[in-house]
């Protein structure tokens, strides 16, 4: 690779190429593309600028701009890889397999596009792909045999190789055939540790749609934390955006949306607590959350029983809120008053049950929520500063009587500025 970049740099001295050193100048960029993006770094920016010089040299060759659009797919650039994909295909690219990729580049766009229109899909392609959304969306009709599926799927195994991408592909096709406990054993008995990160996602994730089918949903939420985990553990350079995470949090949300909608509300608000600790960013589930635990709260006060009622405001004022490893207060996902509100009434509730340092926690929270000082939302603020310096000494009455001396002081100290 070294000789091509030495090349390179003699060949662009030439004043005016001819079109045979031009050619061999893309040629040169296209391949030191191609070997950077697949080097280990998983991503590298390098790759793609090359590629898209060979492109920009060669524009109608079919395998450069295929290649790009492989490049800009694998890292989260949909949109424009389908255009090079597009871009290939017009300009005659004739590659086994190719069609199941830039399928799936359009159904990532468009969930509901026909595969069976997209230049470049073959009768082939357009019968894996058709297996895969049966995989994916769970309703494809059980065949005969699971071998025929996985004979199917084979193109796939250009993607994830070796005899473990075999077994990857026979849990699948267990699970489109509606062997799901079979499915689940085949997909939980693979050695995640020797998987690569991307197919232990594929593993994890499918796992889970099985437990989810099987109505073990405790499992299934366990299934797809490890999903989540590996996610979260893949390098920040090599990070791109959650396949799986979104989807995830829509079929749990209307799960929940539909025990609700059946009289189940407690059932329904447990399986959106569950969900939203796995997923605190989706703003469904939190949805929900906030709604159905401020309803059983207030129901809970009015009647005396402090104890549910403080555990349910705890649970809407966390839904209410997100907190980032860079910064030690919470942002809010809600409108401050929404915060005040909750905080208020979760302050209460803890004094009621002398819980008094979570008293001063939800009294500091709602203390958060005072606008800046001469903003337009302090000039338009109910409360005044006689009632922030009620507050505040209502901060450091309860982490004294809690007997956190230190926070009272820290509390203090911030008035004073």
């Amino acid at each position: 690779m070294k000789r091509y970049r030495q090349a390179i740099t003699i060949w662009h001295q030439v004043a005016q190429p001819d079109a045979a050193l031009n050619n061999a100048l893309a040629e040169a960029h296209f391949r030191l593309g191609v070997n950077a993006s697949i080097a280990p770094s998983s991503f590298s920016q390098d790759a793609l600028t090359l590629l898209r010089q060979a492109v920009d040299l060669a524009p109608t060759d079919p395998i450069y701009a295929y290649h790009l659009g492989l490049t800009l797919h694998k890292n989260g650039y949909i949109s424009e890889a389908r255009d090079y994909y597009r871009r290939a295909v017009s300009n005659g690219l004739a590659r086994k397999n190719s069609g199941v990729v830039m399928a799936l580049a359009e159904l990532e766009l468009d969930s509901h596009a026909d595969v069976t229109t997209i230049p470049g899909v073959s009768a082939e392609d357009a019968q894996t792909l058709a297996l895969v959304l049966g995989i994916l969306g769970g309703s494809t009709q059980p065949l005969a045999t699971s071998s025929s599926i996985t004979q199917l799927l084979r193109p796939l195994t250009t993607v994830v190789h070796g005899p473990t991408a075999q077994d990857v592909l026979k849990g699948l096709s267990l699970l489109a055939s509606g062997n799901l406990a079979e499915a689940r054993t085949t997909l939980t008995h693979l050695e995640s540790k020797r998987l690569p990160r991307d197919v232990a996602m594929v593993q994890w994730h499918y796992i889970g749609v099985a437990a989810a089918r099987l109505s073990d949903l405790p499992a299934a939420i366990e299934a797809w934390k490890q999903v989540k985990k590996l996610e979260v553990t893949a390098p920040a350079t090599t990070r791109v955006v959650p396949k799986y995470g979104h989807t995830l949090a829509v079929g749990l949300a209307h799960n929940a949306l539909h025990l609700l909608e059946n009289g189940d509300r407690d059932g329904g608000l447990r399986v959106a607590l569950e969900t939203s600790q796995l997923l605190p960013e989706n703003q469904y589930l939190a949805d929900i959350v906030l709604t159905e635990s401020d309803r059983i709260a207030r129901a809970a006060a009015l009647s005396g029983d402090w104890t549910t009622a403080r555990q349910h405001w705890a649970n809407a004022l966390t839904a209410s809120t997100i907190y980032t490893t860079d910064r030690a207060a919470p942002s809010f996902t809600r409108p401050p008053l929404v915060v005040r509100g909750l905080a208020h009434n979760l302050a209460l509730a803890c004094e009621a049950g002398n819980e008094w340092m979570e008293a001063a926690d939800a009294w500091r929270m709602m203390l958060r929520t005072k606008p800046r000082k001469n903003s337009r939302d302090a000039k338009s603020d109910l409360l005044t500063d006689t009632h922030w310096a009620w507050l505040r000494k209502r901060v450091i009455a309860c982490y004294k009587q809690a007997g956190d001396l230190a926070q009272a002081i820290v509390v203090c100290r911030q008035a004073l500025k």
